[in-house]
């Protein structure tokens, strides 16, 4: 009877979790509106949306005659740390490196590094099995998606912004390319991004607009308002099942 009455307990307790979500906006000076960088050669387009922000791109070949996408000269840069887009596996784990550094950053805000997120397969693995890529004229191409293992930043209700030197990520995406299939007379493509705000709320992704310079973050939490009910409801249901007992027992 005793789990039993447990039971009835956990279970109130359980409907009173409720979810809370973060929406980081990235901002650049380098792209437009709709997240693209263009040059005479080539078009990249941005997405970072996803759950803990992720670096997606697709390269477009604008010219008549094929262009190739050298990634053993390609990097991605997360807060000054540089790594490789050839890599056959590389293992990257954002947050022991010190990536996310409170002491590097402002005191103002901190960081929860152990939400769990549901994605796992991007965050912090690269993997190329080619060191470059031909891109036919007027086609395009997606690069390896990275995930940016953004953490919940620990702010009340509300947005909180960031100015672009002292924001918790800053992202460039370091491409290089040449018109030549050897590979020499290589181009670059230079592109930074930082995240500019933060806003928290509660509820859940459903009352969200997806943007692609943006990304989410969502974390449970017990609500206090549900739980007086729930715990006021699990109390009637102890009574009630104790007057039961009680009356069978006579």
């Amino acid at each position: 009877m005793r789990i039993l009455i447990l039971a009835f307990i956990v279970m109130s307790l359980t409907s009173c979790m409720s979810w809370k979500t973060q929406l980081s906006t990235v901002s650049s000076d380098v792209v437009d509106e709709k997240l693209i960088f263009e040059n005479e050669d080539v078009k990249l387009k941005y997405s970072f949306w996803d759950e803990g922000g992720k670096l997606g791109f697709t390269v477009e070949n604008k010219t008549d005659g094929p262009i190739f996408i050298d990634w053993t000269h390609c990097n991605f840069i997360f807060n000054g740390y540089a790594y490789d887009f050839y890599s056959n596996e590389e293992k990257v784990d954002l947050r022991t490196i010190g990536v996310y550094n409170t002491t590097s950053v402002s005191s103002t805000y901190s960081y929860d590094l152990h939400v769990t997120k549901s994605k796992q397969w991007s965050k912090g693995t690269v993997t190329k099995d080619k060191e470059s890529t031909q891109i036919p004229p007027n086609s395009q191409i997606q690069a390896k998606i990275i995930g940016l293992d953004f953490p919940w930043l620990k702010i009340e209700n509300g947005e909180i912004k960031f100015p672009k030197d002292n924001s918790p990520l800053t992202v460039r995406n370091y491409l290089s390319y040449s018109k030549n299939s050897d590979l020499t007379e290589l181009n670059y493509v230079d592109n930074e991004f930082w995240v500019s705000s933060t806003i928290q709320a509660k509820g859940n992704l459903a009352d969200l607009v997806i943007n692609e310079d943006q990304f989410y973050n969502k974390s449970e939490y017990l609500d206090t308002k549900k739980t007086a009910i729930g715990v006021g409801g699990s109390a009637a249901v102890v009574v009630l099942f104790w007057l039961m007992v009680i009356a069978t027992t006579r």
